[in-house]
């Protein structure tokens, strides 16, 4: 923690509760008055783990209909980075290696920017904004000003899956 906030003056209790929360492996609430540097510190908070990460490709999905490839990799969200030398040569090339993914989201958040969309113009699949945050970090920026309710964003995963288990 303290390397990722060596140019930053930050209160050392705050850095202590953001490396427990980091730690724990679970989403983490940051709240605060505005301009208060939450965004800043939540950003920076990859750095913390600088090792690099193997982001795929595309992954296979599938519907009722058809099966399809949703494209993950995607040039401004990740930026590719050399692996560490002992996996160079066992680098699968179905992926790439990146350091960790941070992913921004704010008042434009949309329910559908959670689901896998198609793009006509480039005729792919893209993955939804929590996938592309996947081994990194996603961060919604002021919860509540989006165009979703935060219910929804939430309960994101729990939905669908009580549709599943009841059908």
């Amino acid at each position: 923690m303290r390397s990722a906030y060596s140019d930053v003056v930050v209160i050392q209790d705050i850095l202590d509760q953001l490396g427990a929360s980091l730690n724990s492996g679970r989403a983490i609430l940051v709240y605060g008055p505005p301009g208060t540097g939450k965004t800043y510190l939540t950003q920076r908070m990859a750095r913390v783990f600088p090792q690099a990460v193997l982001i795929p490709h595309a992954i296979a999905s599938m519907n009722r209909s058809s099966r399809y490839s949703t494209r993950c990799f995607t040039a401004p969200g990740h930026v590719a980075t050399q692996p560490e030398h002992h996996a160079r040569d066992r680098l699968d090339p179905r992926f790439n290696a990146c350091h960790r993914p941070v992913v921004i989201s704010g008042g434009e958040l949309t329910a559908d920017m959670l689901e896998i969309h198609y793009d006509a113009d480039t005729r792919q699949f893209r993955a939804p904004l929590q996938l592309k945050a996947n081994n990194g970090i996603f961060i919604i920026d002021d919860m509540g000003r989006q165009r979703v309710a935060p219910e929804t964003v939430f309960n994101r995963w729990i939905v669908p899956w009580r549709r599943r288990r009841t059908s």
